[in-house]
């Protein structure tokens, strides 16, 4: 059976279509990547606003018209942080819908960070898993495929640069205060964290593109990537010595991206720092994978 997982995020929309056997078994036909800033200001004003519910419309009509020439059968959808945060979800989940042709679900934090989990992790070890988004931070630690320990915070990508300014400032007391910010809401994860992690979503996989120094994303070269601390601590100081609207210049930064990148950044590196990381695994899966195993066998053809 085709189907198909779409992930709507605070930041990118992202669809993934495969084929999928009884036995479990995927072969991935298509890979889509869109970004929407579904986010944008949410921090502040609480809404999602009207400029980011049409780009949002623009790209899942785009994914419908995908999904009917790849004769998708089955589609899986999701919202995330934004849409689940806004005080207009109600108003806005319609609309999201309607132009996906889909029924769309707004799912809690801990659900998010269970399907996360479940499209990451594909062998028996002890693995933690962290996905930076725009609106939720996922920190997942699992064994045997299970998840044992988990949590969603909001240190995130979209709103830390709104709210530190870090997509127009460069002085260092702007940086201060995020870095420390980061920091003391990293603290208060009292599970323990695996040797074994893998990052995923746009942080981790654009600062594989800029080590790399890849302007064309290569989901074979970037997925299993290993990232270490000091090419990390490289990316930032690259990022915070170029001025802010320069910053989509980077080679492998792609400039819808270049203004949240460095709050990332600066959330994966100081979850190393804490957990005396030296490295991390870079994923090119996530969320709308594991929606792909929350397919019941009932409706297999």
């Amino acid at each position: 059976m085709r189907v198909s997982g779409v992930d709507i995020g605070t930041n990118t929309i992202l669809m993934v279509i495969a084929d999928i056997e009884q036995d479990g078994s995927l072969t991935i036909i298509s890979d889509h990547h869109a970004i929407a800033r579904l986010g944008k200001n949410v921090d502040a004003d609480k809404n999602i606003n009207p400029d980011a519910i049409e780009r949002a419309v623009t790209i899942l009509r785009g994914y419908k018209e995908i999904c009917t020439k790849e004769k998708v059968h089955l589609v899986n959808a999701v919202a995330t942080s934004a849409v689940r945060s806004a005080n207009n979800s109600s108003e806005v989940l319609p609309k999201l819908s309607a132009a996906l042709g889909e029924s769309i679900t707004s799912i809690s934090g801990n659900l998010e960070a269970e399907l996360t989990f479940a499209g990451t992790v594909l062998n028996d070890s002890e693995t933690t898993v962290i996905d930076i988004g725009g609106g939720s931070t996922e920190i997942i630690t699992g064994l045997n495929r299970t998840i044992q320990h988990r949590i969603s915070i909001e240190i995130v990508a979209v709103r830390l640069t709104e709210r530190f300014r870090l997509s127009t400032n460069q002085e260092q007391s702007y940086l201060n205060e995020a870095i420390e910010y980061i920091h003391k809401q990293l603290q208060t994860i009292d599970f323990p964290i695996s040797k074994n992690v893998i990052a995923v979503a746009g942080t981790p996989t654009t600062l594989a593109q800029m080590i790399l120094k890849d302007d064309t994303f290569n989901a074979d070269v970037i997925h299993n990537f290993v990232l270490t601390k000091e090419m990390i601590e490289t990316c930032i100081e690259t990022i915070t010595s170029t001025q802010p609207e320069k910053r989509g210049n980077i080679s492998g930064v792609n400039p819808a991206r270049a203004d949240i990148l460095l709050a990332g950044a600066l959330i994966l590196q100081q979850f190393m720092k804490i957990n005396s990381l030296a490295q991390v695994t870079v994923s090119t899966k996530g969320l709308r994978y594991g929606l792909l195993s929350f397919i019941p066998i009932s409706l297999y053809k």
